[in-house]
């Protein structure tokens, strides 16, 4: 059993490493956003998902909340529904 536990623990590590790697792209592509005024929301709203995704496991918070900050400019309804989403994962 302790054996086990070991390997998921390695495993939830491996993963968090690879997550980490994937958030860096993810804040190359919310900086650009922000920086240009980006307004579409397809682009914006898969950079928001990917950042619920890694809420799991504790990675890319601030990011999350300067993208939803950003997109909440340009709708705020659709903004709360992450914000909800973002309040339940806690």
């Amino acid at each position: 059993m302790e054996e086990l536990a070991k390997n998921i623990a390695a495993l939830l590590r491996q993963a968090q490493s690879e997550t980490q790697k994937q958030l860096t792209a993810i804040e190359a592509v919310v900086f650009n956003i922000i920086k240009t005024n980006n307004t579409d929301t397809w682009i914006i709203e898969q950079a928001l998902d990917s950042l619920l995704d890694m809420q799991f496991i504790g990675l890319g918070k601030e990011t999350f909340l300067q993208l939803l900050e950003y997109y909440k400019t340009l709708d705020r309804e659709a903004a709360k529904e992450y914000w909800d989403i973002f309040d339940e994962i806690g």
